[in-house]
């Protein structure tokens, strides 16, 4: 089933007021329990095109449907609903809160959503115990490396049962092992759970894990391809 069209979706951006095209007439259907790579070089329109399918950021033309329905006819109450129901984000900064261990981080989007104390310690231990994280659930993020804190993070985007995860060079600046640790945990989630799992990266290592790999270069579709 589709979950995610762009028709003629196009955006620009202003640089020093001067027009910069960032996205130019992408049409792109995605489907539930797709793994989808997004890959090209720097400034090819990776992160926009990602900001877009997550709701993130607007279109300057063109249409976004999520699962069928218009992004354009919610306004930001029914789109902040959205995120929170449907998507689960993962991107280069951790964004862990430094104050609380890693459970805490984990927790935190459940205590948003109003989720009783029970059912939160429950769906928490159950994401640690799944990624095999118990042995760091109790540190502090500045007690973790890079791979464990982005680890923490894949956990924290996951609690809320997403449909959709986006993820936007989720492994920059780590080490080899700890890329293809996280991108296994990424096709687990894609394979066991079937979430959806959409990744914005240049890093050639995450080819073979993916079964669909885009490639933007300047803004355009140059590829798409079953991998």
């Amino acid at each position: 089933m589709e979950i995610i069209k762009l028709e003629n979706v196009n955006r620009i951006y202003s640089n020093n007021g001067a027009p910069y095209t960032a996205l130019t007439d992408i049409n792109l259907s995605i489907s539930e329990g797709e793994f989808v790579l997004i890959s090209g070089h720097s400034g090819s329109g990776k992160t926009s095109l990602l900001n877009i399918i997550g709701t993130l950021d607007k279109p300057t033309s063109g249409l976004v449907s999520i699962f069928g329905e218009l992004i354009s006819a919610k306004n930001k109450l029914a789109l902040s609903y959205l995120r929170h129901q449907k998507f689960g984000y993962i991107f280069q900064v951790f964004n862990l809160i430094p104050a609380l261990s890693s459970f805490e981080n984990i927790e935190y989007p459940l205590i948003l959503a109003g989720v009783n104390v029970e059912s939160r310690n429950e769906r928490v231990q159950s994401v640690i115990d799944e990624l095999e994280l118990n042995d760091i659930s109790l540190k502090k993020p500045n007690q973790l490396s890079s791979g464990q804190q982005q680890k923490i993070a894949i956990a924290r985007a996951i609690v809320n049962q997403p449909e959709i995860i986006l993820a936007d060079e989720p492994t920059a600046n780590l080490e080899t092992e700890t890329r293809n640790d996280i991108y296994k945990i990424f096709r687990k989630l894609n394979e066991e759970k079937k979430i959806c799992i959409i990744m914005a990266t240049h890093d050639e290592l995450a080819i073979p894990f993916a079964k669909r790999l885009i490639i933007l270069e300047n803004g355009l579709i140059k590829s798409d391809k079953v991998n």
